[in-house]
């Protein structure tokens, strides 16, 4: 085996044990870890029980996507290491269109699978890298007609193409481990949302490469976790983009630019009888620290 798999959990005990069943038909015998994030649905134990072959860690506290991510990738001895969400099923030959995307471009840290929505239809699966100007225009609530003006003069439509590509999404993200010995595991500032982005902008600017693998397929019903508090998890959502943004594309009048988007979308979503967290969005944006300090 040279993959070894890392599942982050919380509160997602019967998705969880299907992307397990996935697993153990699809790409039996590779290595398997679960971190659980401090769940109340008792996951590490129905784990346990049911597929005594996964390592389990079960944390005291939820420490957010990357810091649970990494408790692992830290001990990793394979040559990959398979991030994937608790919400995914793979199908067959996952696993080894991921595998064959590495291994036929010795240039590329990092795969991605083709995701699709449980109904079949596909699901965006990878993106351009944004640009503090595009994530405020996305941002704006707007009439339909006008938001796909915007989207298609600020390219914010996502890409499924083969090959390489800016950024793929964590739900199903093979890394190679000399890349990440090279650059760094993930970003631990990032609690949740867009610690896979900054890693693949760090791999591009260390040279690296970032790979779309259509010939692996994986089923993501996707926001499982996020869903249970969305208000909170759409302001850590950009919140981690202006964290990105002072990392990798730092604009000083990104933060005073979300405060008029905020007006503007409060007024549009009481006139549509809509709930938002606007100004919320935009004071966390103003108040998130520099991303500065030592990578893991």
């Amino acid at each position: 085996m040279k993959t070894t798999v890392v599942v982050v959990s919380w509160n997602t005990r019967e998705l969880l044990l299907a992307c397990l069943a996935a697993l153990e038909s699809h790409a039996p015998g590779v290595p398997v870890w679960v971190v659980d994030n401090a769940s109340s649905d008792e996951s590490a134990a129905a784990v346990a029980e049911r597929f005594p072959a996964v390592r389990v860690i079960a944390n005291v506290e939820n420490v957010g996507f990357a810091r649970a991510n990494n408790q692992v990738l830290r001990q990793v001895t394979t040559s990959y290491a398979w991030l994937l969400n608790p919400d995914t099923e793979i199908r067959p030959g996952a696993l080894e269109g991921l595998e064959a995307a590495l291994d036929d471009h010795p240039n590329a840290a990092v795969a991605g699978s083709a995701l699709f929505n449980p109904d079949e239809s596909p699901q965006a699966c990878s993106f351009p890298f944004p640009t503090p100007l595009g994530t405020w225009a996305e941002w704006l609530y707007l009439p339909a007609g006008l938001a796909r003006r915007r989207d298609v003069l600020f390219k914010l439509a996502p890409r499924r193409t083969e090959g390489e590509t800016d950024w793929v999404l964590g739900a199903s993200l093979l890394v190679r481990k000399a890349a990440m010995e090279a650059v760094g595991l993930l970003d631990e500032g990032y609690f949740m949302y867009s610690e896979e982005l900054d890693w693949c902008a760090r791999f591009r600017e260390a040279g690296w490469a970032t790979r779309l693998a259509l010939a692996s397929e994986v089923v993501h019903h996707g926001g499982a976790s996020t869903r249970q508090v969305p208000d909170q998890m759409l302001i850590s959502l950009f919140r981690t983009r202006a964290r990105f943004f002072r990392r990798h594309a730092p604009a000083w009048w990104f933060g005073p630019l979300m405060w008029v988007g905020a007006a503007w979308n409060a007024g549009y979503a009481k006139l549509r009888g809509i709930h938002a967290p606007t100004f919320a969005i935009a004071r966390a944006i103003s108040d998130t620290p520099p991303a500065s300090g030592s990578l893991p």
